[in-house]
């Protein structure tokens, strides 16, 4: 696409402010020539390269709504304040990546009043103090990613920061960092962390070469909560421990999924058998005092069968009687009737 360059400050939609006449498209490479170019419309140009030439160069708006541009931005080489300049009450959304340029003081945004600046990604430039993105107002800065930058090793070198912060009073906000190659660091100034789920890093260079990447852990590295967890079991660098209780496979019937694998027990008569056994003798039964109805437990007819053969019985002519272990009082009775000297003894109760 073709190089746009600017001949007077004014609109950006004004075509009179461009050499060729035209508007600048997508995909294309715009210069200001040491021009201001108000932001008047939203640009939607993620193609196209927002750079300029001379000691001022800028693209600004200073409206009270809400502007936006998607597009890319290097501050070339220019050296006063930024190349993306807000100067008023509204906001101004950069959606795209903004580097500082190879001139002194080369800034890719500049924030200068009261109202919100916003950037996807910003990196320092080349030039010195070429920060990627600098905080000079009570405004509100917020950039999703800040990359650091330096050439050398950082000692002979000096590196320019994502982001400057000059307001100390002033908060700049970042869910992303990444340090120069060499270490230089992303941020210099006030500056806070703005949690954003699955959207929270740091990217650090290490000694050996290549980077490591430390992700928030409240935010794609979430944690299970602790009734998911093995009883016992301590993780989240120490924070949480687990409270869930795991039978052993030995205790689940065969089959069923358990822990990491399933059930081994298997219920048999043999088994049932000698769990009752246990059971029953391991547990002391009171004497009954009365004759059971016909639908007591099982253990209640067991223990009147106990007593039934184990105590005195005092039988008569008029009937039978079931004495309790101290014979000092009755558990039941039954009567005996005569029918033509057939004897029949009724039910104890």
């Amino acid at each position: 696409m073709a190089t746009i360059t600017s001949v007077k400050s004014g609109n950006w939609s004004d075509p009179t402010v461009w050499n060729s006449g035209t508007v600048p498209v997508d995909g294309d490479t715009v210069v200001s020539a040491n021009h201001t170019i108000t932001l008047d419309v939203d640009i939607t140009q993620p193609n196209t390269l927002l750079t300029s030439t001379g000691s001022s160069g800028r693209y600004r708006y200073d409206g009270t709504g809400t502007r936006t541009v998607a597009a890319r931005a290097n501050a070339g080489t220019h050296v006063v304040s930024g190349l993306i300049y807000n100067s008023g009450a509204g906001t101004l959304v950069f959606v795209g990546t903004m580097a500082g340029g190879s001139g002194a003081n080369a800034y890719g945004a500049y924030n200068n009043a009261t109202g919100t600046l916003t950037v996807t990604t910003v990196t320092g430039g080349s030039g010195n103090n070429a920060h990627g993105a600098y905080n000079n107002s009570t405004g509100t800065l917020t950039v999703d990613l800040a990359v650091g930058n330096n050439y050398g090793d950082g000692v002979t070198t000096y590196g320019t920061y994502g982001i400057y912060n000059a307001v100390s009073s002033n908060k700049v906000t970042v869910r992303k960092l990444q340090f120069g190659s060499h270490g230089f660091p992303p941020v210099f100034g006030r500056t806070y962390f703005e949690q954003s789920a699955g959207n929270n890093s740091c990217r650090l260079p290490l000694v050996a070469g290549g980077s490591l990447t430390v992700t928030d852990d409240g935010s794609s590295l979430d944690h299970p909560a602790i009734g998911d967890v093995r009883a016992g079991t301590v993780y989240k660098n120490g924070d949480l421990t687990g409270t869930c209780h795991v039978p052993p496979a030995g205790s689940v019937a065969l089959g069923v999924a358990v822990d990491a694998g399933v059930g081994t027990a298997v219920l048999t008569a043999a088994a049932v058998g000698a769990q009752l056994e246990t059971a029953i003798g391991a547990t002391a039964r009171p004497e009954p005092v009365a004759v059971p109805a016909a639908n007591a437990s099982f253990a209640a007819k067991l223990d009147w069968l106990y007593a039934f053969f184990r105590n005195k019985r005092v039988v008569d002519i008029d009937g039978a009687t079931l004495r309790n272990d101290a014979d000092t009082a009755d558990i039941g009775t039954a009567a005996m009737s005569d029918a033509a000297g057939t004897f029949t003894q009724g039910k104890w109760q």
